[in-house]
């Protein structure tokens, strides 16, 4: 099991304060994310992956853009703006995550909670990369056909990833040797759609 270490840097202190009683498992520190300066001095070089979330498109790009040119593995940017998404692909940022389509995707876990989930049922839905692409929360319910058994020896459709599960207060990001279990929280990015249960996602 490999487990993740979460630093949250917030410039307000309130906020900062609420976030670290909310998710008590990730370090939370009152500064200002956009300095460059105090990033390189908290090691953002070391990190895998980098979320900007601040409210302003064009810093979180360049924000984004900069830990990426640091060597960062994974740079995620959120954008308001839907004409921004061809500017971040021109880039070569990795992913943006538009919160314009919150309110849909909320909409559209709402429909599939509805319809016969079987084993698993959907927590959260988002929209990703100009909504092409799904990234859809489970939770595994009970035993199925798919736990217990190696990720290995299961079959997966076309561009379908399991991003990572969450298991008893740990983030596992899975290799082949992995298994899911009842109780999991399973993150699965997919391009197909009218995905309701984990079992559509495997052949």
């Amino acid at each position: 099991m490999k487990k993740k270490d979460v630093k949250i840097i917030e410039i307000d202190r309130s906020i900062a304060e609420e976030i670290a009683i909310k998710y008590p498992e990730a370090t939370v520190i009152n500064k200002d994310g956009t300095n460059q300066n105090y990033l390189i001095e908290e090691g953002i070089t070391s990190y895998d992956c980098v979320v900007s979330l601040t409210g302003i498109d064009e810093e979180n790009i360049i924000l984004s853009l900069y830990s990426s040119y640091l060597g960062v593995n994974k740079s995620i940017a959120k954008v308001n703006r839907i004409n921004m998404i061809k500017l971040i692909e021109n880039k070569g940022l990795d992913t943006a995550v538009v919160p314009k389509g919150i309110i849909a995707n909320q909409i559209i876990r709402f429909v599939r909670s509805k319809m016969d989930s079987g084993n698993s049922t959907i927590e959260n839905l988002y929209k990703l990369s100009n909504r092409r692409i799904e990234a859809i929360e489970f939770v595994i319910k009970e035993k199925a056909d798919y736990t217990d058994i190696k990720l290995k020896d299961l079959s997966m459709k076309e561009n379908t990833l399991i991003a990572f599960i969450y298991r008893k207060n740990h983030i596992i990001f899975p290799t082949g040797e992995d298994v899911l279990k009842m109780g999991d929280r399973v993150v699965i990015i997919t391009s197909f759609e009218d995905v309701t249960r984990i079992s559509d996602l495997f052949i």
